[in-house]
């Protein structure tokens, strides 16, 4: 398996920053399962004096034991580590009593496991963190992949911990080029797109791919016989709930398009009432998110929006295969090509509109286009056509609230190359949407896998339209990941540039 540690460079700057500060005593990273937080702690640990420590669904004692001991090794007390201690408010408070010279930190990974068998847990801690305020050489790093649990118990107002932390980080999905340094026999770039629209930016699934050179290579291994992967959305819930199948449901509702409130819970056969509760759970753990149209007031986006899954590997697994499932339970050879199919059609088409998304505002952080305010999709009904068919969309619309610039885009995964009626069509679009017709600034810009006609790369010369092919869409890539700039503020300028209108 592939066990390479990539990016995170604000985050460890964090940690080190808490690890040399004299008034830290306490950091929080939390997210998903398989994001990457036990690889963070341990590569921030090295060098350094530490614990650290995993917790289980073990018995409570079992494992305060364990803990103590260890603790009571690194610190030098020989009577909690041979003999444990009978609480754990007797365990920090010994901790409390350590004056070495040297910091250590106290690393508990999986701590909501720890808080499900002794629910007093944080209150104990926090009464115990006082006593780490006149001991500026211990740190103590909790994570957890329960999402719920750590929002419940350490970052809620209401939290016994909250307000005791001086790092709390969310470990969110590494960029793209962060993520094709783990594919590293996949040769097409093409292909690294399409696995990356498959994963998304989980380093855990790329420990897979090591004998991996193609997307046929990779479905394989989503489909063989070890159920990891199949079974991956109930053990990411499975974090969170006990009965899983009205989560799943949602999911898979939204996921193929049922996507408004109403709409969902008709589907679940539920009061919409009811939903709420799926849904704000799905959206903590990052699964699900509620968009509206970019332009949209306050007053609409309180009545309206649609959901969607923004969990690459989860969209996958409900729109495509858990619909194959029985097939590929009993060996179908055909279920192969059918996902295969459905990964280089339906599957990037949609994860390719949220990839330029991305592109355009790195790029924009990065000051090779104007500053963005605001970007995302534009849906909305053209008037002068007759309803049920007058409904219209926009992949990528980007404001300027301050300069009233706005950016049109379109984006295709198509095998033909784009040509100039698309860009009209684009542009017959704008008409529609209600921003500030008299003042603002128009900008367009089209994303296609399979490049532009001659035609249309002179008019879009001409007019300075933005075009991105999958060549231009590499160069940017790799000049972002030769930067020396922490990758997340964005595209180099020139590298930018230099994609347009080849």
């Amino acid at each position: 398996m592939i066990k390479k540690f990539i990016d995170r460079v604000e985050e460890l700057k964090e940690l080190n920053y808490a690890y040399k500060s004299r008034q830290s005593y306490l950091a929080v990273i939390y997210g998903r399962r398989r994001i990457g937080k036990t690889e963070l702690i341990k590569h921030f640990m090295k060098g350094k004096k530490f614990v650290y420590y995993s917790a289980t669904k073990e018995l409570e004692r079992d494992q305060m034991q364990r803990l103590a001991k260890e603790i009571g090794h690194i610190i030098g007390d020989k009577a909690i580590e041979k003999f444990g201690v009978t609480g754990w408010d007797m365990l920090f408070d010994r901790l409390s009593l350590y004056k070495g010279k040297e910091k250590i930190i106290i690393g508990i990974d999986e701590f909501p496991y720890l808080v499900s068998s002794n629910p007093a847990l944080p209150s104990i801690l926090q009464a115990s963190l006082e006593s780490f305020q006149d001991n500026s050489n211990i740190l103590l790093v909790l994570s957890g992949s329960s999402m719920s649990m750590m929002h419940n118990e350490v970052l809620n107002y209401s939290a016994p911990l909250y307000g005791r932390s001086s790092a709390i980080l969310r470990l969110n999905q590494l960029a793209f080029e962060d993520a094709i340094a783990l594919m590293q026999n996949i040769k097409s770039f093409e292909e690294k797109m399409l696995i990356y629209f498959i994963f998304g930016g989980i380093p855990w699934y790329y420990n897979f791919l090591e004998d991996s050179a193609t997307l046929e290579d990779v479905v394989l291994k989503i489909i063989g016989k070890n159920d990891i992967f199949l079974n991956e959305t109930s053990v990411l819930l499975s974090e969170e709930v006990k009965n899983d199948a009205k989560y799943i449901n949602t999911i898979t509702a939204i996921a193929n398009g049922v996507n408004k409130p109403n709409e969902i819970a008709s589907k679940l056969g539920i009061f919409q009432s009811n939903l709420n509760r799926y849904i704000s759970l799905l959206e903590t753990m990052g699964i699900v998110k509620k968009d509206y149209p970019i332009t949209s007031n306050e007053l609409r986006m309180a009545k309206g929006g649609v959901y969607r899954i923004t969990d690459h590997y989860i969209f996958l697994w409900a729109k495509v295969l858990n619909r194959y499932r029985e097939l590929l339970l009993v060996g179908s050879k055909e279920a192969k090509e059918l996902i295969l199919g459905s990964i280089r059609t339906t599957i990037a088409q949609q994860m390719f509109e949220y990839f330029a998304i991305d592109l355009v505002m790195r790029a924009s952080n990065k000051g090779s286009i104007f500053p963005i305010t605001k970007i995302g999709r534009w849906w909305g009904r053209d008037t002068s056509k007759p309803n049920g068919i007058n409904e219209e969309e926009i992949d990528l619309v980007a404001v300027n609230e301050k300069t009233n610039d706005i950016l049109f885009g379109e984006c295709k995964w198509g095998a033909k190359p784009v040509d100039l009626s698309v860009l009209n069509e684009l542009k017959r679009k704008s008409k529609i949407v209600q921003w500030r017709k008299d003042s603002q600034i128009e900008h367009f810009a089209l994303f296609s896998r399979a490049g532009f006609d001659a035609e249309l790369r002179r008019v879009g010369k001409k007019e300075g339209v933005l075009l991105f092919d999958l060549d231009a869409i590499e160069k940017i890539v790799k000049n972002a990941a030769s930067s020396p700039l922490p990758k997340r503020v964005g595209f180099p300028a020139r590298a930018v540039k230099d994609g347009y209108n080849k």
